[in-house]
């Protein structure tokens, strides 16, 4: 199979799956989301076992303490990083 053909064949793939997956991981939160309304607990089935566990999250705005504080240019670079990237966009064609 030469490159194009094969490039052509796994946008394709790529495409099929995305397709197949969207609409049963709709179906899978539609379902997770009726356990979690039960409220915590577990839940089993004829095959899997489902766990429901209710938490709290703690999050700090390190935005908001930052603007309060109103840091330097320099010093917000001197803690800021970066770092490569790379993503993939599927399109219908």
């Amino acid at each position: 199979m030469n490159e194009t053909a094969n490039i052509t064949a796994i946008a394709d793939r790529i495409g099929e799956l995305d397709a197949i997956i969207r609409p049963l991981a709709k179906e899978r939160e539609a379902l997770a989301a009726d356990l979690k309304a039960r409220g915590a607990g577990r839940y089993a089935g004829d095959l899997w076992s489902c766990t429901v566990v209710e938490a709290e999250r703690t999050t700090t705005d390190w935005r908001a303490v930052a603007e309060r504080l109103g840091p330097s240019r320099q010093l917000i670079t001197a803690h800021t990083t970066t770092t490569p990237v790379v993503t993939l966009r599927v399109t219908g064609l």
